[in-house]
């Protein structure tokens, strides 16, 4: 990722620092966008972000770029997370650390400068998954996220889809490393794969926040991404999906070599802030 980036994307500023959490401190970077003089400086919007890196790689580097470009064309803070990754801390680890920084974000959003009824939860891949599970454990919560974004996740560790077997091969991301991080992840854990911890799919979607689910049209990821936008409408929670064409796995690291890639990213980011604004419905 280090080597694709040229000119990381502006922000009005990027700090990092630690967070309490079960399991101990948790690095966290927080990112504040520039102010715009026709809108609302602080509070803002907060976005709680889990990186992808199929639960085994990936960072608060990693993700830098991503992060940046949410901030700056949502025009929200990002909080981003540093959760224990598998195999050294298989599930339901990365889930503990990502529901802690979620609290531990309601209850410092003054002190952050975001808005506490605005504080959402999201993520790309492994991190979509995460999302997808905090969204429902915290569902009745008092620090319940306000939304979701949900890019092209992995929701469904037990059922086969069509896109598994269509784009499993010669692109970003292969079957085989999706195998792989789900042995890491799971095999050597207490839970089950059809768990909805890890399977979010087979939990209960019912009475979950607003959701901006995006997937990709050549993603072996495609399919369940899709199968969970259909649940979630059927259970009564509303999903906003977008399948952005002719992009893989990945495509919102790619920004900076694809130019379809960051106007994906880019369109992504203003249908999440309106999303959060109440202001997105199709």
């Amino acid at each position: 990722m280090a080597s694709i980036i040229r000119k990381p994307t502006t922000v009005a500023s990027v700090k990092d620092f630690n967070i309490p959490s079960r399991s101990g401190q948790l690095a966290v970077r927080l990112y504040t966008p520039v102010s715009k003089k026709s809108a609302q400086t602080l509070p803002l919007p907060l976005l709680v972000f889990f990186h992808g890196g199929g639960f085994v790689v990936g960072d608060l580097d990693t993700h830098d770029e991503p992060c940046r470009l949410f901030c700056h064309h949502a025009h929200v803070q990002v909080l981003s997370i540093d959760y224990r990754l598998a195999p050294e801390h298989p599930a339901p680890a990365a889930i503990e650390d990502c529901l802690d920084a979620l609290k531990w974000a309601h209850e410092h959003a003054l002190e952050l400068g975001a808005d506490p009824t605005k504080i959402a939860v999201g993520g790309d891949s492994a991190g979509g998954n995460i999302s997808a599970v905090v969204s429902q454990l915290a569902a009745d919560k008092p620090y319940a996220p306000a939304a979701q974004l949900l890019i092209y996740p992995v929701v469904d560790l037990v059922n086969k889809y069509s896109s598994h077997a269509a784009y499993g091969k010669g692109l970003f991301l292969h079957q085989s490393d999706m195998d792989n991080a789900r042995s890491a992840y799971v095999e050597s854990s207490q839970l089950t794969f059809s768990d909805p911890r890890v399977s979010p799919l087979l939990g209960n979607l019912a009475g979950l926040p607003p959701a901006l689910l995006v997937t990709a049209e050549l993603d072996t990821l495609r399919d369940e991404g899709e199968m969970y936008a259909v649940k979630m409408r059927e259970a009564g929670s509303q999903c906003v999906a977008h399948r952005v064409e002719g992009q893989g796995h990945g495509f919102i690291s790619m920004t900076t070599i694809n130019r379809a890639a960051f106007k994906a990213t880019r369109r992504i980011a203003h249908d999440f802030r309106a999303l959060l604004d109440g202001k997105l419905d199709r």
